[in-house]
């Protein structure tokens, strides 16, 4: 019952982004919008992770079956990704080097951030 009750949190968030979604008037992905607003919910603690997180463990642990009835609709559409496998593939290899880049430089940021946090912080000892 209690994973039940789990389910039910992370899927009202879900509806609710959904919902926000649609009525935005630019095109926004519902997924995305749901991310956020559970985001905010855990860290302004309008949601407590006690209360999702045995939900989000099974969902998480089994993320790979959950993405099994997607790879049939693409392989069902494969015709129609045919003739645009070459700009699907620059795509991906484009946006894949701007993701390593972000993240590159975010983590130098934060590293950078921690050690003059450090340097300036009173020694403990």
């Amino acid at each position: 019952m209690r994973l039940l009750r789990q389910l039910a949190v992370i899927f009202g968030v879900c509806l609710a982004g959904e919902a926000m979604a649609g009525a935005s008037p630019i095109a926004f992905p519902g997924s995305v919008m749901s991310m956020v607003i559970m985001f905010l919910a855990l860290a302004v603690g309008a949601i407590r992770l006690e209360w999702v997180r045995e939900a989000a463990d099974f969902l998480t642990a089994n993320m790979a079956f959950l993405f099994v009835p997607l790879g049939v609709a693409i392989r069902e559409d494969y015709g129609l990704l045919q003739n645009h496998l070459g700009k699907i593939i620059a795509i991906c290899a484009v946006t894949t080097v701007i993701v390593f880049w972000v993240s590159a430089r975010a983590a130098g940021a934060a590293l950078k951030w921690q050690n003059r946090r450090r340097i300036g912080a009173p020694d403990a000892g």
